[in-house]
């Protein structure tokens, strides 16, 4: 794990310092951080541990939201550290190529796989109950399987018939199991489901070891686009602070006056459609105005004022309760806009669930590098073809897109 932990970047070591700013250990925390799968599983890791609860409960969501190629790639290392497969499988079990690959890593914690062995179902756990090495050596997988309401009859009798056979401690008596074992006929039925369910773990391992190979040829693809990026965490300042304007005060900003119309939605009418009056009283308005317009206003006032050079006015555009989808998607895709703009929308776990937003994101020129290079695995095929061609976005960006589509891992 040490190793692991050294090999972090600069920024990374950072954020993990005690006096670190919330910021940073929040943006750390969210994944924004460029660096290659297996560092950024271990950041999030360790801070998954941090005092500050809202950071730690970010990291346990951003490892959630991770693609699963990066994650493979932890599986992948033959030495990877328990604490991390740990880690993978107590919040990751839900992605079966990842659940797979933790199943058969030979690191994988007996505790952690009885663990799974009562929480999980469908072939993932049929592969738990045909590893008798694990249940010999770790009888609490047995329980585990036992108890489990999704194991399936065949699978429960064979489980119970080992333990049984190997006098191993369940916390079942031998009553119990025997009662597992049904009637006369279950000898017969449980043969034939064992062959089954061996052909079709058999089946599962062979898809696992595709997957982690998939992992180390999307992360070597990966790679020379994230040392680059690595290098531009922050693009507003060295230190990574976000400069914000000196803005009214919120007490300010609640006095301001704006004019009903802003308000109030007019149906059929189009942000790009604005009425004159509307640009013309906008253009004479204070700081104070424009910031509870943009928080308050119509779809034709958030269509002109998220143009609007002074961020405190462009993020309140963002806040407004009346935001669309389909205006986030349109903004995503904006030249126009600022970047800290852009940047808002990609640090927007519910914004970037929209396969459109996060296409939008990747490419457009204004999009952070290593914002547009951590979306990119993300994307499907044709997506990454047409980023590729992009002649309007950063050689990096496309160089990425490039060799993820001739590995066909988009």
């Amino acid at each position: 794990m040490e190793e692991f932990i050294r090999a972090l970047p600069p920024p990374a070591k950072k954020a993990l310092e005690p006096d670190a700013p919330t910021k940073i250990k929040k943006l750390a925390a969210s994944g924004r951080l460029p660096m290659s799968p297996l560092q950024q599983i271990t950041l999030l890791y360790l801070l998954s541990f941090d005092s500050d609860t809202d950071i730690a409960q970010t990291a346990v969501q951003s490892i959630q939201n991770q693609p699963e190629s990066t994650l493979l790639t932890l599986t992948s290392q033959e030495e990877a550290p328990l604490e991390l497969l740990d880690f993978l499988a107590r919040h990751t079990y839900h992605l079966d190529a990842v659940l797979h690959a933790l199943i058969l890593h030979k690191n994988t914690p007996d505790p952690i796989l009885a663990w799974l062995a009562s929480h999980i179902q469908g072939p993932s756990l049929d592969l738990i109950a045909l590893n008798q090495q694990r249940q010999l050596r770790h009888p609490p997988v047995l329980l585990s399987l036992l108890q489990n309401p999704h194991l399936n009859e065949a699978l429960r009798a064979r489980v119970a018939e080992f333990a049984l056979r190997s006098k191993l401690e369940t916390g079942l008596s031998q009553q119990q199991l025997a009662a597992l074992l049904g009637k006369e006929g279950a000898q017969e039925l449980l043969s034939a489901a064992q062959a089954a369910q061996a052909a079709q773990a058999a089946k599962a391992a062979e898809e696992a070891a595709k997957a982690a190979q998939a992992a180390k040829e999307a992360a070597l693809a990966a790679q020379e686009a994230e040392e680059i990026a690595s290098d531009e965490v922050f693009e507003d300042d060295e230190e990574g602070e976000i400069p914000l304007e000196e803005g009214p005060s919120q007490a300010e900003i609640d006095a301001a006056f704006i004019p009903e119309e802003f308000v109030k939605e007019t149906p059929g009418e189009s942000e790009d459609k604005a009425p004159e009056n509307v640009v013309q009283k906008l253009l004479q308005m204070t700081v104070s105005q424009k910031i509870k317009a943009a928080s308050k206003g119509n779809k034709q006032v958030r269509g002109l004022l998220i143009n609007e050079s002074n961020r405190l006015i462009a993020a309140a555009v963002l806040k407004n309760p009346g935001l669309t989808d389909g205006e986030v998607i349109k903004i995503a895709a904006s030249r126009s806009v600022s970047g800290d703009v852009i940047r808002q929308i990609a640090t927007n776990r519910e914004w970037m669930r929209i396969y459109r937003v996060k296409v939008a994101l990747a490419s457009n020129p204004k999009c952070p590098r290593g914002v547009a290079l951590r979306i990119l695995p993300t994307l499907r095929k044709n997506d990454i073809r047409d980023i590729a061609k992009n002649k309007g976005i950063s050689s990096q960006v496309a160089g990425a897109a490039n060799k993820l589509y001739k590995q066909g891992l988009g």
